[in-house]
């Protein structure tokens, strides 16, 4: 076997003329592939960690707890500081003691990558606001043969 990497579009192209017998991808097939090769399986065959990080000084050797609502809230710019009361309310009393008045400066890639489609589909399938807000397209991981 002989790897080559490329392109969604090209590999999708080569399995479908089948000058490829085998293809990865990490975020699965669109309808209009999966439709125009029947005979096309997906397998989920690996699984990745997709976490948000942050960088607050005054939190160091402390532990921040940040849960779906709270996150898609900082996405969706309706929690914009560090000491609003919804962080707060999920921390320990240490935790939100130390946490400063200060704006979330929010920095995401500008290519759209797999991890990001994955993350804004798993805020989007837990959180009913951001569902309605921001608009997802995650391709079918699993198809029966």
């Amino acid at each position: 076997m002989k790897y080559y990497e490329s392109l969604p579009e090209v590999s999708n192209q080569q399995l479908e003329t089948y000058d490829a017998d085998y293809s990865v991808t990490s975020t699965g097939i669109d309808e209009q592939w999966l439709s125009r090769i029947p005979d096309l399986a997906v397998l989920p065959a690996a699984g990745y960690a997709v976490v948000p990080a942050y960088n607050v000084p005054e939190l160091k050797g402390l532990t921040l707890v940040l849960n779906f609502d709270t996150i898609a809230a900082i996405y969706l710019n309706k929690l914009t500081m560090w000491n609003d009361t919804r962080i707060k309310d999920i921390n320990s009393p240490e935790v939100a003691a130390a946490l400063p008045a200060q704006p979330i400066t929010v920095i995401t890639s500008a290519d759209s990558s797999a991890p990001e489609q994955l993350f804004t589909y798993m805020l989007s399938a837990e959180v009913p606001e951001f569902n309605a807000t921001v608009t997802t397209q995650l391709f079918a991981i699993m198809r029966a043969p």
